[in-house]
């Protein structure tokens, strides 16, 4: 096992070339619902989302239909300039660690088509991602952590359709 996401009574899991469903409803006997055909390569990450799971492999981000847990299906696929490490979603986009290639930001709200937007060479090799919304005392951001030195940050704003137009980016430096 490579990857993990939970979402309700459900894991999503990155095993070898694959995502894997379990019911974890009893988490002392999780049962296979479904898995996805081979992917190209191995699963290194895995965020769910409104039906969707992204998997982030060596090759980019696979984007999954999961709506039907028993069959989950390849829906669409961006095609990362470095492997991917990480990927965290807030509303209709994905921010994608990709390693040598920094932070990308990814348009999800065709999944079918998923394009980049933005993106945030970060000095360091972005590792993890963390996204949280916005709330009265916290603005809404996506820090991308590396190792070790902290580097800056870019601010989180909304567009007025009310999706991020840029992220919050927190890196480090070697």
């Amino acid at each position: 096992m490579t990857a993990v996401a939970q979402q309700g009574a459900y894991a999503y899991i990155g095993v070898g070339p694959r995502l894997v469903i379990l019911d974890v409803t009893d988490p002392t006997r999780p049962v296979e619902v479904g898995k996805t055909a081979p992917i190209s390569e191995l699963a290194k990450c895995v965020a769910v989302a409104s039906g969707y799971a992204y998997v982030g492999d060596g090759g980019g981000l696979q984007l999954m239909d999961v709506s039907d847990r028993a069959d989950p299906a390849k829906v669409g696929f961006y095609d990362a300039p470095a492997s991917v490490s990480d990927v965290a979603v807030l509303g209709s986009l994905a921010y994608v660690a990709a390693t040598t290639s920094g932070l990308r930001v990814v348009n999800i709200l065709n999944p079918r088509q998923p394009s980049e937007v933005g993106f945030y060479d970060t000095p360091g090799l972005p590792t993890v991602l963390r996204c949280r919304e916005n709330t009265p005392t916290s603005p809404m951001g996506c820090a991308s952590m590396t190792q070790p030195g902290k580097v800056g940050s870019v601010t989180m704003t909304r567009t007025s359709s009310g999706s991020p137009s840029s992220a919050q980016v927190c890196g480090m430096k070697p």
